[in-house]
């Protein structure tokens, strides 16, 4: 597949130089010559290296040094050196950034295999920052004191009488299955003592009087970490919560949640499911509305026990759940057992909630005591989405000094404080433009393969580059995808709900290779095309597992053996597909 990469990204390059009016022939047979020598890691690698050199320049003043590159005698690299040159030391053309940073990031997340040994090193960085972590936060600091009161304030509403608990669609450390899940067979003393057994974990008197105390068993909850297939640089580390704290930690999240998102201190500053807020603030940032983008370094195993201690001191019941529904260790893909010194690894649904608010409420202390601000003008001057802060240009310093004294990190490669340049929940903004690009992460083997899910990705990538004029690229995949299997092409201009998989393009297929219909009973045109299908599996279920899935929000509709979707499984099938009447004329 290297020499297909290496096409699609000259073809790329070719829809670039016709924008611009650029001759790059030359930068194109230096792609091949480089991925002739450098393998793959050139186009996953090092031009990415060089994608984030121009983007931290833009975006904090750094002065790029063009590792690996030849300069010229302008100091500008010779390859791409005329794109470069818009861009850098400043943006002449806005247009030129998105088409660079489209070109340098395309192959960046592709999903490829690592080396074996990056495993060994994640887990001992895993371990490393877990074991750094401070083992108390008990100094007197103004700042603690005031974001306390801030967290006790924003979760004043929560109501453990309104918590409902339920599954998520993930791992769990046991291992069980989705339909497995209401089976609950192990007591856990923490959750035991604020969360009984036969309180919260069987769905009716009739089943705590039938239950079948033989199989239960009490046991500390042991979190189990994965080393979850990411890309060239190496795996994503993840934690699996035994099934039981992961329950319980749905419904403690969602009461968060709701009390965050409606108390005065927090709606519309700490967000969990808008990032447009966000994003819009990126984009005003970006042209020089002073607001600048702060990104922490990970985030989630930075949390500490004892910042969560201090900062939820003011909520004693609530922090008594949160720390009762947590592993206090997790056992590592190699077998070792690492006591937890983080409050929540990423998996726990309590890690995004509890992180958001405790970095928003420590930003706001900051700004009242490092800088005099009142608490009411210090809440306007942050937005928070999980681990992306925002706050106004002249306040981000102080935050940035102080953040480290309590054991949390920035990225600052990934801070953008100066310049045109703002990143921010998925958007990439400079002088007010998305310039965000699309990275193509499945592998075209696995596409030629015919697998469905790889299928609609790449169908999903061809009309994404389409859109945004890079014809030659498009037409480049279209035509490598429909030499193994038949994907229609549409005419662009009318963007239709389309269920079936197709590609754009300047002429359609429809009534020429497919064949159509006009539905009388439902009034609608359709169209016989492949479409995707989630699969799903059957299981009985006793009585009250399923009348437990019921009261968790979860419908069967009414059918005798419930059947459960399946993750990461997908089919493809030809069916009669609805489309607009108009797209048929097109």
């Amino acid at each position: 597949m290297l020499s297909y990469y290496t096409e699609l990204t000259q073809s790329l390059l070719a829809d670039i130089a016709s924008s611009l009016a650029l001759d790059l022939s030359r930068d194109a047979l230096e792609i091949e010559r480089r991925v002739g020598s450098e393998g793959l890691s050139f186009l996953t690698k090092t031009l990415p290296r060089l994608g984030k050199d121009i983007d931290r320049s833009l975006g904090s003043g750094f002065v790029c040094e063009f590792v690996g590159l030849k300069l010229g005698d302008d100091g500008i690299p010779r390859f791409l050196g005329d794109i470069i040159r818009l861009i850098y030391p400043t943006v002449k053309s806005v247009a030129a950034l998105g088409h660079f940073r489209q070109l340098v990031y395309l192959f960046y997340k592709l999903e490829h295999p690592y080396e074996q040994s990056l495993e060994e090193a994640f887990l001992d960085e895993f371990v490393s920052i877990d074991s750094a972590l401070p083992d108390e936060l008990s100094r007197p600091d103004p700042v603690l004191e005031e974001a306390a009161i801030i967290i006790a304030a924003s979760l004043g509403s929560f109501d453990k009488e309104k918590i409902s608990p339920r599954h998520g669609p993930g791992s769990v450390a046991g291992g069980q299955e989705h339909h497995e899940k209401m089976a609950f067979s192990v007591i856990h003393p923490d959750v035991e003592a604020h969360f009984p057994f036969f309180e919260w974990f069987v769905p009716s008197m009739n089943a705590v009087v039938d239950y079948d105390r033989s199989v239960l068993r009490t046991e500390e909850p042991v979190a189990r970490v994965l080393l979850v297939p990411k890309d060239s640089r190496g795996p994503r580390v993840i934690s699996c919560e035994p099934v039981g704290l992961q329950y319980i930690q749905q419904g403690i999240a969602s009461e968060m949640i709701r009390c965050i998102e409606s108390s005065s201190f927090t709606r519309g500053r700490v967000n969990f499911r808008d990032q447009t807020i966000n994003q819009r603030y990126a984009m005003w940032g970006s042209m020089g509305a002073g607001w600048v983008t702060l990104d922490m370094k990970e985030a989630s195993d930075r949390v500490s026990v004892a910042l969560i201690k201090r900062l939820y001191s003011r909520c004693p019941m609530l922090l008594s759940y949160l720390l009762g529904t947590r592993s206090k260790s997790t056992k590592l893909p190699d077998g070792r057992l690492v006591a937890l010194k983080k409050f929540a690894p990423m998996g726990s649904a309590l890690c995004f909630p509890v992180e958001s608010l405790c970095f928003y409420a420590l930003a706001v202390g900051v700004l009242v005591h490092h800088l005099g601000y009142s608490r009411a003008r210090a809440c306007e001057r942050l937005k928070v989405y999980g681990d992306d802060i925002i706050c106004a240009s002249e306040d981000y310093e102080v935050l940035l000094r102080y953040f480290p004294t309590v054991g949390l990190m920035f990225n600052e490669a990934k801070c953008c404080t100066a310049g045109p340049f703002r990143e921010s929940c998925g958007t990439d903004a400079c002088l007010g433009v998305d310039v965000a690009p699309i990275k193509i992460r499945t592998p075209m083997s696995s596409c030629l393969s015919k697998d469905a899910q790889s299928l609609a990705s790449w169908c999903a990538y061809q009309r994404s580059l389409f859109l945004r004029g890079y014809w030659v690229a498009a037409e480049r995949i279209a035509t490598v995808i429909k030499g193994n299997v038949f994907i229609p092409t549409i005419a662009s201009g009318v963007y239709p709900e389309i269920q079936f998989l197709y590609f754009l393009g300047h002429e359609s297929d429809l009534g020429r290779f497919l064949r159509t219909r006009y539905h009388t009973g439902l009034h609608q045109t359709q169209v016989y095309a492949d479409c995707l299908v989630a699969k799903s599996d059957e299981y009985r279920l006793s009585g009250f597992e399923r009348l437990h899935w019921n009261f968790s929000g979860v419908s069967f509709d009414g059918r005798p053996v419930p059947s459960f979707p399946v993750r990461r499984r997908v089919s493809r099938k030809r069916r009669w597909c609805a489309i607009a009447h108009t797209l048929v004329r097109a």
